[in-house]
């Protein structure tokens, strides 16, 4: 970690030992700095995510959606589980993400609806690239289940 001031500042990303450290602190000083430099570390993660989700929804929603998840992860992390706060941070992030799309569709689609309907996309997508031509109906059906 490189200490640029008051936040420090991950340069290949934080170890489990550097988050449980940042996490105490966090908790018991009340270091800003240790919980800015957390939710920071999460930020490649939501770059990562956020592609999956561009179907749906504009790039800079998706991104703004999985960094309020980190925010809500970082409220709720306990550092004395001795678990990495990325890997604690990735389900509220992959949740406030795919609530956000939920929001702003006209209609409301269950989560497993949701998956299905990407699945059935990306078919399509990879069936048209592969062959240049739309797939028939029971070609999906068939792929898809």
């Amino acid at each position: 970690m490189k200490n640029t001031g008051e936040l420090m500042v991950p340069i290949y990303g934080l170890t489990l030992n550097d988050q449980v450290e940042l996490g105490r602190r966090m908790v018991l000083l009340q270091d800003e700095a240790a919980r800015e430099t957390l939710i920071l570390n999460c930020v490649p993660m939501v770059k990562a995510l956020a592609p999956y989700y561009t179907c749906y929804c504009p790039y800079d929603d998706i991104f703004q959606s999985g960094m309020l998840g980190a925010m809500d992860a970082i409220d709720k992390y306990d550092y004395t589980k001795n678990v990495k706060f990325t890997s604690y941070a990735f389900f509220f992030i992959q949740k406030r993400i795919i609530t956000g799309i939920r929001e702003q569709l006209p209609i409301s689609v269950s989560e497993r609806d949701y998956f299905r309907s990407s699945i059935v996309k990306n078919s399509i997508k990879s069936y048209v690239d592969e062959f240049g031509v739309e797939p028939s109906d029971n070609h999906i059906a068939e792929v898809t289940g």
